[in-house]
C-alpha cells in the first residue's frame, strides 16, 4: 500500500500558536513528524493559502520542509491556492516542484518592518519619555522620535533579510541566476501566468489535478494502490461542539445546549496552556472543510 500526504499551510505564518491549524512551525513539524512515521507515503503536497507572515517562522518552516526531504527521500510538491505571497513563497522555494492554480496570486518577495510612534500624539498631551541607557540603541520609545542610529540599524536589517530573500528564490530556481533581481522582487505580486513566465513556479494547476496526478503515477509505478492522506490540525473541542450540536439538538432544551457548548469555549481557552487539545487526522479523506 502507498499514500500521497497532503499538509496545510493557511493563513498568516506566525512563529508560536494555540491552535493546532495555524501556519506555524510547531505545527507543520508535528504533521512531518507524524508522516516520517507512516511508511506508506511516498511524497508530500503542501497546499498553501497564505500572504506570509513572520520572516523567522518562515525560514523555520523551511529548514524543517528541507531537512525532511534529505531524511526521507521523499519527493515535496507545493501546490499554491488563491495567495501564496512573501513568507509563503519563501516556504515554496523548499519544495521539488512547485505548481500555482490559475487564479493565484503570488511573489511578493521583498521585507518590511513595523513600528508604532505615538510620540507626537502623546506629546500634544503633556506625555513625554526620559530616562538613561547605555546607547539610544539600547531600547525602543513610543513616546519620543525614533533616533536615526535606530532606524539605520531597521534599514540595515531589512536589507539583509531582502537579499537572503533573493538568494533562496535564485538557488531555488536557477533560471533566475542570472536574472536582474527588480524583475521578480521588490515586492511585486505577480498573476500565475506572469509567475511561470518569470520561472517562480514550474506550472499551472490545481489542487485537485495535482493529487489526481500523484496517486496515479505512484500506482503506476509501485503497481500497488495509491491512498491520498490529509495530516490537518484538528481541535478536539471543535469536535465535540459540532457532535453536541448535530447529535443533542433537539434533545435537550436550547437553553442547556447553550450552555454546553459555553463550557466548552471556555475550557478551550482555560486548558490551552496545559492540556493537549488537538489530535491530528492521519486516515484517508475524500473531501475536507477548511
Amino acid at each position: 500500500l502507498s499514500s500521497v500526504a497532503v499538509i496545510y499551510g493557511i493563513g498568516d505564518i506566525v512563529d508560536k500558536t494555540e491552535s493546532p491549524t495555524t501556519f506555524s512551525p510547531d505545527n507543520i513539524k508535528e504533521v512531518l513528524d507524524d508522516i516520517r512515521k507512516d511508511t506508506s507515503v511516498n511524497n508530500v503536497l503542501l497546499y498553501i493559502n497564505s500572504g506570509g507572515g513572520s520572516v523567522t517562522a518562515s525560514e523555520k518552516i523551511r529548514n524543517m520542509l528541507l531537512n525532511f526531504k534529505k531524511e526521507t527521500g521523499k519527493t515535496l510538491t507545493v501546490s499554491m491556492n488563491g495567495l501564496a505571497a512573501s513568507g509563503a513563497y519563501w516556504i515554496s522555494t523548499a519544495a521539488d516542484y512547485v505548481y500555482a492554480s490559475p487564479e493565484t496570486i503570488t511573489g511578493s518577495i521583498g521585507v518590511f518592518s513595523l513600528g508604532i510612534s505615538a510620540d507626537k500624539l502623546l506629546n500634544e498631551y503633556g506625555v513625554y519619555e526620559d530616562g538613561v541607557e547605555t546607547s539610544e540603541l539600547a531600547r525602543t520609545s513610543i513616546a519620543r522620535e525614533m533616533p536615526q542610529s535606530q532606524k539605520i540599524e531597521y534599514q540595515l536589517s531589512v536589507e539583509s533579510i531582502y537579499k537572503r530573500f533573493i538568494t533562496i528564490v535564485r538557488n531555488a530556481h536557477p533560471e533566475l541566476q542570472k536574472v536582474d533581481y527588480r524583475e521578480f522582487a521588490e515586492g511585486r505580486i505577480f498573476t500565475v501566468y506572469d509567475a511561470k513566465k518569470l520561472h517562480l513556479i514550474n506550472d499551472i494547476d490545481t489542487f485537485d489535478n495535482l493529487i489526481a496526478n500523484a496517486k496515479k503515477q505512484i500506482e503506476k509505478d509501485k503497481n500497488t494502490i495509491c491512498k491520498v492522506k490529509h495530516f490537518v490540525g484538528i481541535d478536539s473541542h471543535f469536535i465535540l461542539k459540532r457532535m453536541l450540536s448535530t447529535h443533542i439538538q433537539g434533545l435537550v432544551s436550547d437553553n442547556t445546549l447553550k450552555m454546553l457548548l459555553s463550557w466548552f469555549d471556555t475550557a478551550s481557552v482555560k486548558g490551552s496552556n496545559t492540556q493537549k487539545t488537538k489530535i491530528m487526522a492521519t486516515s484517508a479523506f475524500t473531501s475536507i472543510d477548511l
